[in-house]
C-alpha cells in the first residue's frame, strides 16, 4: 500500500453546473488550500476521479465551480469540517450530495466522506451501498427486481448521505462493505422505503467477482420531474491502482 493518504472526489449533485465541481483541501483550522483538484471539472454523475495523494492529516474541504481560472477562495457551500481523519495509508472518497437548489422534498447540497476498502478477498465479493439520492431518505438495495417478483433485500435501510451499516443477516464492516457471494449477470435494484416507483432503479447484467471491493451508489431521483434515479458501481480495488476509478452507470 502506498504511503500517505489518498483521496478521490465525486459529484453526486444532480443540479451541479454543467462544468461540474473542483475540490480543495486544507488542514483543519487553516486556509492553506491544496488544489483545486480536478480543475477540468467533474460533471454529474462524476465518479471517475483518480485518487490524489495528500499528506496524512485532518482536513476540511471547499467545493468550487470548475472554470479555467477556478481557485479555492470561494466555495459554493460553506467549507465542510466533518471529514474523517486521513491516516497514513487511508483511501477515501469525498462527494457532493443533495441539490444546490432543492425543490419539494429534495435534500440540500452538502459534502459526504467515506473511507474506502481497496483490497479484496478471495473469500468473495466486498460490496458497499451508498444512498446519495436527493429525494430518498432511506433506500433498500438488493438483487432482482420488484417488477420480476424476485427482489431480495441485501442492504435494508441505507440512509441518505450514508453507507449501509447493516446487510441482510448481519452488519457491514467499518467502511460499509459486506462480504457477499460473487455476482454474474445479476440485477441489482434500489427502492425508496417511503416513496413511489419513479424513485427506484435497477442495474442489469452486473458481474462482480471474488477479490473485488466495489461501491454501489444510488443518485438522482429528484423531485418535480428532475433527473431519474441511477445506480453507479465502482471497482475500488482497481481504482487504487489506476489513473481513474473504473465506474459504470446504470439508469432505467
Amino acid at each position: 500500500m502506498q504511503a500517505g493518504a489518498h483521496v478521490r472526489f465525486a459529484d453526486w449533485t444532480p443540479d451541479a453546473p454543467a462544468a461540474g465541481f473542483s475540490f480543495c483541501l486544507a488542514p483543519r483550522g487553516t486556509s492553506t488550500w491544496m488544489g483545486p483538484f480536478l480543475p477540468q471539472g467533474l460533471p454529474f454523475p462524476g465518479t471517475g476521479a483518480a485518487y490524489a495523494d495528500v499528506p496524512p492529516g485532518d482536513y476540511e474541504v471547499q467545493v468550487v465551480v470548475a472554470t479555467p481560472s477556478s481557485d479555492c477562495t470561494t466555495g459554493v457551500i460553506p467549507a465542510s469540517y466533518g471529514l474523517p481523519m486521513f491516516a497514513d495509508g487511508t483511501y477515501a472518497t469525498i462527494a457532493t450530495i443533495g441539490n444546490m437548489m432543492p425543490t419539494g422534498g429534495d435534500a440540500s447540497m452538502k459534502v459526504a466522506a467515506f473511507l474506502d476498502d481497496v483490497s479484496g478477498t478471495a473469500a468473495g465479493l466486498k460490496l458497499r451501498a451508498i444512498n446519495a439520492s436527493s429525494r430518498v431518505g432511506y433506500a433498500e438495495v438488493g438483487t432482482g427486481s420488484q417488477a420480476a417478483g424476485n427482489f431480495s433485500v441485501l442492504f435494508p435501510d441505507v440512509a441518505f448521505g450514508s453507507a449501509a451499516a447493516t446487510v441482510d443477516g448481519g452488519t457491514t464492516d467499518s467502511n460499509g462493505y459486506a462480504l457477499l457471494a460473487p455476482l454474474s449477470g445479476a440485477e441489482l435494484s434500489a427502492y425508496p422505503i417511503v416513496g413511489d416507483s419513479s424513485q427506484s432503479v435497477t442495474a442489469s447484467q452486473v458481474s462482480l467477482g471474488a477479490g473485488i471491493a466495489a461501491t454501489l451508489v444510488v443518485v438522482g431521483a429528484e423531485d418535480n420531474g428532475g433527473l431519474p434515479a441511477q445506480i453507479i458501481i465502482c471497482n475500488d480495488v482497481a481504482a487504487a491502482g489506476g489513473a481513474a476509478s473504473p465506474c459504470t452507470s446504470y439508469s432505467q
